[in-house]
């Protein structure tokens, strides 16, 4: 059975859940330590880290709030991905592979830098960047790897994939990856360290930098197709939306942007600084901010319109 709530991994050694229709608390599961990773979902299922004194990964059923496993993780990066039946985790300099119902080790493998963000997978390959610029292609099967990438510098974000495997780093490069060779097609240097995960969407790739440019880059061959100066730090990936790319700044500042010219819709200012992606079902956006507050936006992506906004200050129910 799937779960459809909004799931909320707090600071105080708790799982909150939140209603979807409106926002209302609906209860926690408590963590045993401070989540660390974020949480994966698959299904009734969720699946977690807690650290730093405490250093477990668990599974629990989110309907009936009980744990169902817990193995022993260190250091876990953030972001965890479900791939079939496999839970795969970062931590320190390995990569593992647990089968998410039981926890037991499938497969882990070593590399040579830290890992500081989560995999991504498409077609067999787990494709794993680590912090001293290498980005690993892995075999899905039994983490053998394919090929690696050197980059530039540290990547500390995911990799998306798409036409190509699209590939950030720390000095502002923007790479187009063959996905199955490993050669490098492009490269585009934007002018600003990158901590986000680009997105892709009808052939674009966007990414924003530290220097508070959203940048749209043409997925085929690295050409800049526009650039938003926001200026202001942006920390959080962008997501793009039906006709628009959204995406907020650690300023707090949540901007809404025409896909095709990078013009804005639409501007809204929160309450704390915005240092993770939005999400979206389709038909809301959901934000969190640093200041505890989670948003929800309607059904609104035409210039002019007026969002509904829906907000839960965690700090109240904490």
């Amino acid at each position: 059975m799937a779960f459809n709530d909004l799931i909320y991994p707090g600071t105080r050694n708790k799982i909150k859940i939140y209603a979807l229709r409106d926002g209302s608390y609906l209860g926690y599961v408590k963590a045993g330590g401070n989540p660390q990773t974020g949480m994966a979902v698959e299904d009734s299922l969720g699946y977690f880290a807690v650290g730093p004194y405490n250093s477990r990964l668990k599974c629990i059923n989110l309907l009936h709030r009980k744990q169902l496993w817990d193995r022993p993780v260190k250091d876990a990066a953030a972001g965890s991905i479900i791939v079939q039946d496999l839970l795969i985790v970062g931590s320190g300099k390995t990569v593992t592979a647990f089968n998410r119902f039981s926890g037991k080790t499938i497969w882990n493998v070593t590399v040579d830098g830290r890992i500081s963000a989560p995999a991504s997978f498409a077609e067999g390959r787990l494709y794993q960047p680590s912090d001293d610029g290498t980005l690993y292609a892995l075999d899905i099967k039994d983490g053998s790897e394919l090929y690696r990438v050197k980059l530039d510098g540290p990547m500390v974000s995911a990799v998306a994939v798409g036409e190509l495997v699209y590939a950030t780093d720390m000095k502002g490069d923007v790479v187009g990856i063959d996905p199955g060779s490993g050669s490098i097609r492009w490269h585009t240097k934007l002018d600003g360290p990158i901590w986000t995960s680009p997105s892709v969407e009808h052939g674009s790739v966007y990414v924003g930098h530290s220097g508070g440019v959203l940048a749209a880059i043409d997925g085929s061959d690295g050409s800049v197709k526009w650039k938003y100066d926001a200026v202001d730090v942006i920390r959080a990936s962008a997501i793009a939306v039906d006709d628009c790319v959204i995406f907020g700044t650690m300023s707090g500042k949540l901007y809404s942007l025409k896909r095709t010219d990078g013009s804005v819709i639409q501007t809204r200012q929160l309450k704390g600084a915005i240092a993770q992606a939005p999400v979206s079902d389709g038909n809301n956006v959901y934000v969190a901010t640093d200041k505890g507050y989670i948003l929800c936006f309607g059904e609104s992506h035409e210039p002019g319109s007026q969002p509904d906004q829906r907000s839960d200050p965690l700090s109240q129910s904490q």
